[in-house]
């Protein structure tokens, strides 16, 4: 009898998935979408920056800084506005830095040892989620806390570490997923 109560029991309750695991499909569902919007807090040192960045795939980038025009991206040609009109300007290597805020290399990360600790739901905004930390090693060696939403969007990651010899310290907000409001397109 107990062992039919034991195998019962298994039917019936799913399995709890590792924390590990909740993260990498967190990571899945974020590198599907077509577009989002992240509000970024950084210091780097003594400097202090806030700025905006809105995706559209696959490789579309609008940058907003404080009280500047947005620039725009698209491939590795940044568009920059220059007292209203915008400037061709090709840069190599830019579609890599911007990838940071869609790291496909996470996955691969976490697929081979990055270890994750659950650390319960909680109260971010009005909305419950839980929360994690793990180490990442690329694009640098950072410490981690992000937010996972029930509906398993990520809304927040905090990121610290030392790039140089200077600590930083960066809050990434998550919204507008596949917003159909999103577009981004070469003036």
């Amino acid at each position: 009898m107990r062992y039919f109560l034991a195998v019962l029991l298994l039917i019936a309750v799913p399995a709890m998935a590792a924390p590990k695991d909740e993260l990498h499909a967190a990571y899945v569902k974020f590198l599907a979408y077509k577009s989002f919007r992240v509000e970024i807090d950084s210091t780097h040192g003594k400097q202090k920056a806030k700025s905006a960045v809105e995706f559209q795939a696959p490789d579309r980038y609008r940058i907003s800084n404080d009280k500047q025009p947005p620039n725009l991206v698209i491939g590795g040609t940044m568009y920059m506005n220059m007292s209203g009109n915008m400037m061709k300007i090709p840069m190599p290597g830019l579609k890599e830095m911007l990838a940071q805020y869609r790291n496909a290399d996470m996955l691969k990360e976490l697929e081979v040892g990055v270890s994750v600790e659950s650390l319960g739901n909680e109260l971010l905004g009005k909305q419950m989620t839980k929360k994690y930390r793990y180490k990442a090693t690329k694009p640098h060696v950072s410490d981690n806390t992000m937010w996972i939403a029930s509906d398993g969007n990520i809304l927040q990651i905090e990121t610290t570490g030392v790039m140089g010899k200077a600590p930083f310290r960066s809050v990434l907000r998550y919204s507008q997923y596949n917003s159909p409001a999103t577009k981004i397109s070469a003036p």
